[in-house]
């Protein structure tokens, strides 16, 4: 993915140096365009989320092994950019990403206490 020629060859050449920097940021506002195209759409906003959790941004990267210690903290910090371009995308976006995902797991999680509680009292052990 990140197989490109060069954009600078010659560092003492400014022009090579501001085209450089145009072509840098017509490609991130080019990101940034598919990204909010992306949170947009209900789907998008539920698939990033999940990319998030899957990151483990909340989570502790300490493990007794270096190896797995390094990537935990690795894949941590993938989603730490993502999170970082999410927000530059669009604020707003992100913020009703949160809060969408953030009912869905109450509602989830009411759900599944109420099932646990039907359980209980009824004795029947039927999902």
């Amino acid at each position: 993915m990140r197989d490109r020629e060069p954009l600078v060859k010659n560092a003492a050449d400014r022009k090579q140096v501001a085209f450089a920097r145009r072509k840098e940021q017509q490609r991130e506002d080019e990101f940034l365009a598919v990204v909010r195209a992306v949170m947009n759409q209900a789907d998008g906003r539920r698939l990033m989320w999940e990319i998030l959790g899957r990151a483990g941004l909340d989570d502790t990267v300490f493990d007794h092994s270096g190896s797995i210690m390094y990537f935990r903290e690795g894949r941590r910090n993938f989603g730490l950019e993502l999170k970082a371009a999410l927000l530059r995308a669009d604020e707003d976006l992100f913020e009703l990403m949160e809060h969408d995902m953030r009912a869905k797991q109450r509602a989830e999680a009411a759900e599944i206490a109420a099932m646990h509680t039907a359980r209980a009292d009824t004795g029947d052990d039927t999902p």
